[in-house]
């Protein structure tokens, strides 16, 4: 047991690292000489083309060498995975321990199965027994803490599932003949999982490991009896550069006027540009005579490089292809696309033709698998077009909008939360549902601050005459009111605000309650498994100033590549999005990305809530799992962020006018200066100061005002600057002046000092740890060779 139990963890160890790196180093461009075959008869423009295939760039480069991953890392962790296979199948079949790579893909099948978290009870049965109780649900849990290893296992297998079970669910299947052809399937499980009459699977792969699948699949059949096994059909995919896969297909019984589901599994990792080339065209191709489905976890280079929708979308519409749901990995060296073909241009009007359409493969997938935003986009401004079913509102305009005022972390349960939004003073809390409640910081009584107040389950209560308020802002205790009056309570509400919790951000919307839409709530970026942070930080600035500085340059340092947007060859790299009015988004082709929310607390305050995605492979995940590790990685990056937000605090307040806002000359200067080049970047800068301009010219300044348009009336006064007399509701200028407390960087020194005073008391100790034992060491090193050199030169 104890042999059995080191055998599967040195396996289960090596083999993420292993395909991690394989698939990392393999992202590396092929240029031999047939990168530029004629027979790839590829549909594309001659500017596409020249891009795609003549300028291609340099391989991807990772931390260590050139190529993407270390080489005797990952020839390391291959040699030692397939020891390990060898071993755990040592009294196996001889053809079945043939592939190495497919058979670790299949005991993390298996693993995630007996764990719970894929449904695929074969994949366990594929393995060898009695090795396989090793990993048997009973004994499963013991190997919980090697789960995320296999997130990219699980992930892309989902994603397959999900597309087999519409594309057979779709009504043009569900009553008659259909085939599923996949790619580069090594141990796939779906013929047994998905066998019903009239689906035919053609499983593709080499041929030794095609002999190794056929004992497994008999043996499979020997066992359960009456089954339905697959065609298998043996081809090294890279002779697509010089033959037809369909001609092979055919060959193997394919028809090519039945609805077909073609699956690419990460095979493509491993084939040649050329060939690469010729299969995208043959199966892109079939689409445009037969309904089909295309579902790819892989890679697309180099015709599709990185993690953007904008270049997936068109390179597949070019072929005849839709776009239904796209999702990336590693930067965009993994592709999940969910594609269907589009229907014949020609189509007739007949009842018969539009009841044909409603049945087809492309309706059913369309309704079930439909979600394109999720991708990534780069065109700037124009990013309201990807908000939710309503969209944000096309004119410029600070009103009949959602803003972020504070993240879930920052609500505390037995204390209000205060801030401003454009310089209206308004307090949050959770009632005793644990639901927000976004409220006027004013007591409707006698105008105190309830943020002043005490909250207890769930209840605000004001200091002043004790009025309580709970759900939605009603009033539920009055002490003075008499048990005979408490029936009327509910008349004396706080004024509340729309408010909605999405992915821990808190989003206020500033205009009528009651149109408050969550479908106009801002799509995030694209779906994908990261870690996230996030960092407040105070500026003593206009929200403006901020807003620029976030279009000009990101945080994190995997998005500071240039600034340039786009590589030599005219690739996109690099996404920068402006939200109106206040949000802006970054995301690299790596697949780090940030978004920034500036939240104008009032003329010349600005908080900043900064959230950065860190996406997870199989190394990240299993770190995050050490105690503590997700804490520590946290502390680094929002210090991180405290030390460039000091850096940047200079440049942001430099060259105000009386107002606060930028002058002509300084905006003229920072479009010139080297770190923001006529691109993306300063395209989005020059956008939003006219967006600004126009919803200012249209509305005025948006710094508290009600929300028809007209000014508070003049005893309260429009809170043009915080320096003003005149109050707010009835509230002392001096009661909202300081809220919220400037409590972060850059306007408050002391987080990230404390922070840097321990990094310097940690390192002067370690220094002086280190320094004793140092010098002994040396001089018991260099002691003897000095003498001996005094003993060979002084003359005796």
């Amino acid at each position: 047991g104890l042999k059995m139990t080191i055998f599967v963890a040195l396996l289960i160890l090596p083999l993420s690292l292993a395909y991690e790196l394989a698939l990392l180093r393999s992202s590396a461009v092929f240029t031999d000489a047939r990168l530029r075959s004629p027979r790839m008869a590829l549909r594309l423009s001659p500017e596409i083309a020249s891009a795609s295939l003549g300028l291609i760039a340099a391989p991807s480069k990772g931390a260590s060498v050139s190529g993407g991953a270390p080489g005797w890392v990952e020839a390391a962790s291959d040699a030692l995975a397939s020891a390990v296979v060898n071993a755990l199948h040592a009294a196996d079949d001889t053809l079945a321990r043939d592939s190495s790579k497919n058979l670790q893909v299949l005991w993390l099948r298996a693993l995630l199965a007996s764990s719970g978290v894929l449904d695929d009870s074969v994949a366990y049965e594929f393995l060898p027994d009695p090795m396989r109780r090793v990993i048997s649900p009973e004994n499963a849990g013991r190997w919980a803490w090697l789960l995320p290893w296999a997130e990219w296992i699980q992930t892309r297998t989902a994603w397959i599932d999900e597309a087999t079970a519409t594309f057979l669910s779709s009504p043009a299947c569900a009553s008659g003949e259909a085939q599923i052809v996949v790619l580069g399937s090594g141990f796939d499980t779906r013929s047994l999982r998905y066998q019903r009459k009239g689906v035919t699977f053609f499983e593709v792969d080499l041929p030794d490991t095609i002999c190794a699948k056929r004992l497994v699949h008999e043996r499979f059949a020997v066992k359960h009896g009456d089954c339905r096994l697959p065609e298998l059909v043996a081809m090294d995919l890279n002779e697509c550069a010089t033959s037809s896969i369909l001609e092979k297909l055919s060959a193997s019984g394919f028809k090519r006027d039945l609805p077909t589901l073609f699956i690419c599994e990460a095979v493509l990792f491993y084939i040649q540009p050329a060939a690469t080339a010729n299969l995208f065209s043959e199966l892109f191709g079939y689409g445009a005579t037969t309904e089909s489905m295309y579902c790819l976890t892989d890679s697309m280079r180099p015709f599709v490089r990185g993690p953007f929708v904008e270049e997936v979308a068109p390179f597949l519409e070019a072929h005849g292809l839709e776009l239904l749901a796209h999702a990336t990995r590693w930067g965009g060296a993994a592709q999940f696309v969910h594609a269907v073909s589009k229907p014949s241009a020609v189509v007739t009007a007949t009842a018969q033709a539009q009841s044909l359409r409603k049945q087809s493969i492309r309706a059913h997938a369309v309704d079930r698998l439909s979600r394109r935003a999720d991708g990534l986009r780069a065109d700037g401004l124009r990013a309201d077009t990807l908000a939710g079913e309503g969209a944000q509102s096309a004119e410029p305009s600070f009103s009949e909008r959602w803003y972020v005022v504070g993240t879930a972390e920052q609500l505390s349960s037995d204390a209000p939360f205060a801030t401003r939004l454009w310089g209206e003073p308004m307090v949050l809390y959770r009632d005793t549902d644990g639901e927000i409640v976004c409220a006027r910081d004013v007591c409707p009584h006698r105008s105190a601050p309830l943020s002043m107040g005490e909250l207890k389950d769930g209840e605000l209560r004001c200091f002043y005459h004790g009025w309580a308020f709970g759900a939605g802002g009603r009033c539920v205790d009055v002490p003075t009111i008499q048990d005979s009056r408490r029936a009327k309570l509910g008349s004396n509400c706080a004024t509340v605000f729309a408010v909605v919790e999405v992915d821990g951000l808190i989003w206020v919307w500033r205009g009528n309650p009651l149109a408050a839409d969550v479908r106009k709530l801002p799509r995030p970026l694209a779906s994908q498994t990261a870690h996230t942070i996030d960092t407040v930080l105070d500026y003593a600035c206009d929200w403006s100033q901020v807003v620029e500085k976030n279009l000009a340059s990101p945080y994190l340092h995997w998005l500071q590549d240039g600034n340039m947007e786009t590589a030599a060859n005219g690739r996109q790299v690099k996404v920068t999005r402006f939200e109106a009015p206040n949000v802006v988004r970054h995301c690299g082709a790596l697949g780090f990305s940030e978004e920034m929310h500036t939240i104008p607390i009032a003329p010349h305050r600005t908080r900043l809530i900064l959230r950065q995605h860190l996406p997870k492979g199989p190394i990240l995940s299993s770190l995050l799992q050490l105690p503590g590790a997700a804490a520590l990685l946290d502390l680094l990056v929002k210090n991180w962020n405290y030390h460039m937000s000091l850096e940047d605090a200079r440049d942001a307040t430099e060259c105000l006018d009386a107002t606060g806002q930028a002058t002509a000359a300084s905006r003229s200067e920072r479009a010139g200066s080297a770190t923001i080049q006529a691109g993306v970047a300063q395209e989005g800068i020059d956008r939003f100061w006219e967006w600004k301009a126009t919803a200012e010219q249209r509305e005025g300044q948006p710094y508290f005002t009600r929300w028809d348009g007209t000014a508070l009336k003049p005893k309260y006064g429009p809170q043009t600057a915080d320096d003003g007399q005149a109050g707010t509701y009835g509230l002392k200028k001096t009661y909202v002046q300081d809220t919220p407390l400037a409590e972060f960087a850059p306007l408050n020194y002391a987080p990230y000092k404390h922070f840097v005073d321990r990094c310097e008391v940690a390192i002067t100790a370690l220094a002086s740890a280190v320094s004793v034992p140092a010098v002994v060491a040396t001089w018991k090193t260099i002691g003897p060779a000095l003498a001996a050199f005094r003993a060979s030169h002084v003359p005796s």
